[in-house]
C-alpha cells in the first residue's frame, strides 16, 4: 500500500524567510492555503490510500481533518524536530501496513496528480526496495521522497538534505533515482519563490493559494513590497559603508 505523509511545522512559526515582506497574519494564511492545496491533491489522487499529517499544532489537525487526511500528533510521538518525528511517523505506518511512503511537504502550492504519479511510477520501477528524491528548484532539498519500504534509509531534513538522503541511499545500496519536477520543485520560502509563482502560474494552478492572494491583494501589490524592500536593503548597505 502507498500512502503519504506531511510533516507541519507549527502554523505560527511557519515561513519566517517572508517576514520581509509578509505581516505574521499574512504568512499564516498564506501557509495555510498551500497546505490546502497539498493536502486537496493528495486526498483525490486515485492511487494514494491513505494520507497522514504529522505535527504538533491543535490548528493543523483540524485543517488536516476538514481536507481528509488522518492526524499524527507529534506529543505522542515524543520527538523533538523534524527528522525526529517523519522517523517515528514512518515507522508507525509502516507498523500499520503501508508498503511505499511519499514524504511531501506543505508549501508546495503548485502540485499535481501529474507530477505525483511520475513519483510513484519511479518509485514502482526500483521494486521492493528504492528511495526516489524530487528535489526544489535548486536540487539540494528533498520537496518530496518516495520510500520503499518507509524505513529504507535515516530521514535528514534540512539543508542540503538532497544530498544526504542520497549519499545514505548509496551507503545502503539502495536503488535511487533523483528527479526534478516543476510542480514539486517550486516551494515558497522566500520572497523570490513567491514572485516567481505569482508571475509563472497557470489558470487552475495553486486554487488555494491563489484564492487567498487575489482575496488579501498580495497578488496585486508584492511587487511594490518586494521593490520597497530591495531599496531600504540597498539604503541600508550604503550607510554601512559609508560609516
Amino acid at each position: 500500500m502507498i500512502w503519504a505523509l506531511v510533516p507541519v511545522k507549527k502554523i505560527a512559526d511557519a515561513k519566517q524567510r517572508l517576514s520581509d515582506v509578509l505581516a505574521m497574519v499574512e504568512r499564516k494564511a498564506l501557509f495555510v492555503a498551500m497546505l490546502r492545496d497539498v493536502l486537496s491533491t493528495l486526498r483525490d489522487h486515485p492511487s494514494l490510500e491513505r494520507i497522514f499529517v504529522v505535527s504538533a499544532d491543535e490548528e493543523v489537525r483540524e485543517l488536516a481533518c476538514g481536507c481528509g487526511a488522518e492526524f499524527i500528533d507529534e506529543a505522542e510521538l515524543g520527538v523533538k524536530n523534524l527528522n525526529e518525528a517523519v522517523t517515528a511517523a514512518a515507522e508507525c505506518l509502516e507498523a500499520m501496513g503501508a508498503d511505499q511512503l511519499l514524504i511531501i511537504h506543505g508549501d508546495l502550492p503548485l502540485i499535481s496528480a501529474d507530477a505525483l504519479t511520475a513519483i510513484m511510477s519511479s518509485l514502482n520501477s526500483l521494486g521492493r526496495r528504492g528511495v526516489v528524491i524530487g528535489t526544489d528548484h535548486l536540487g539540494q532539498g528533498s520537496n518530496c521522497l518516495g520510500v520503499s519500504p518507509p524505513s529504507v534509509i535515516p530521514f535528514a531534513y534540512g539543508e542540503y538534505s538532497c544530498y544526504r538522503h542520497r549519499q545514505f541511499a548509496l551507503e545502503r545500496q539502495v536503488p535511487l533515482v533523483t528527479t526534478n519536477l516543476p510542480a514539486l520543485a517550486q516551494d515558497i520560502d522566500s520572497s523570490d519563490d513567491l514572485i516567481s509563482l505569482i508571475e509563472s502560474a497557470n489558470d487552475g494552478d495553486a486554487p488555494h493559494t491563489f484564492a487567498y492572494l487575489r482575496r488579501s491583494g498580495l497578488i496585486d501589490n508584492i511587487g511594490e513590497r518586494y521593490r520597497l524592500k530591495d531599496k531600504n536593503s540597498a539604503a541600508g548597505s550604503n550607510d554601512l559603508e559609508c560609516g
